[in-house]
């Protein structure tokens, strides 16, 4: 498999909670003010998205790299797993604009939205913005990782190339204690990914029609600009 259907697939999954049947942006509908007034929480979200989407539809680079279920470190490779951190670097600007979405809809500090998406923004933080420690480890994510090996888990059948000594860090596992570098990384799924940051834009849409209020509360916690 090539990983231009991956791509593919992840835009699709993109656009299913980023525009509305009648082709607008959510966060566009969610503002529902007059043009010349704006809100600079929804327009950020919705240069974020657009940031994302521009990746996912015009990065066409490495739509001839050839996605195995096996664990690699050569170079067609690493120039891959760099798409998918500029990817996923875009998708945690998103998740970040829509926890305050989230925060001023509920009028609380909590900040979370639904647990999928949260649990790709742990390990965005974990491997590509290294801002919290790995549990098992004395530090952050890349003092012991070393540029890779890595393995996509976009290829159908990953599992099967998982070392059975665990010796491998993942969304949802963590490399035994003292595991010696480098650590293998599996990379998410971008198509996954993109399904739960959807999953986000259209709860947040649900939001917004079941509470006639909850407008006002997001204007309230970060104003209007008139342009």
């Amino acid at each position: 498999m090539q990983f231009e259907s991956v791509r593919f697939a992840a835009l699709g999954e993109l656009w299913k909670g980023m525009y509305t049947p009648h082709g607008n942006p959510r966060p566009c509908v969610w503002q529902g003010t007059r043009y010349s007034l704006h809100s600079a929480l929804y327009c950020n979200l919705v240069a974020n998205l657009e940031s994302l989407e521009d990746i996912l539809r015009e990065g066409t680079w490495c739509d001839h790299v050839e996605v195995i279920a096996e664990f690699s470190a050569e170079p067609e490779r690493v120039r891959l797993i760099r798409y998918y951190g500029l990817a996923f670097l875009a998708f945690e600007q998103c998740v970040a604009d829509l926890r305050l979405v989230r925060g001023a809809i509920a009028g609380t500090k909590s900040r979370k939205v639904e647990p999928t998406a949260e649990r790709y923004m742990a390990f965005i933080n974990r491997v590509w913005k290294h801002r919290a420690g790995n549990p098992t480890t004395a530090g952050p994510f890349h003092t012991i990782h070393h540029h890779g090996p890595y393995l996509l888990a976009d290829c159908d059948g990953y599992e099967k190339a998982l070392p059975a000594d665990g010796h491998y860090f993942a969304t949802d596992h963590q490399p035994p204690i003292q595991s010696a570098p480098p650590i293998p990384l599996v990379v998410p799924s971008l198509p996954d990914a993109m399904r739960s940051l959807s999953d986000v834009l259209l709860t947040t849409s649900g939001l917004f029609r079941q509470d006639p209020a909850a407008k006002k509360r997001v204007d309230a916690a970060f104003g209007l600009v008139r342009l």
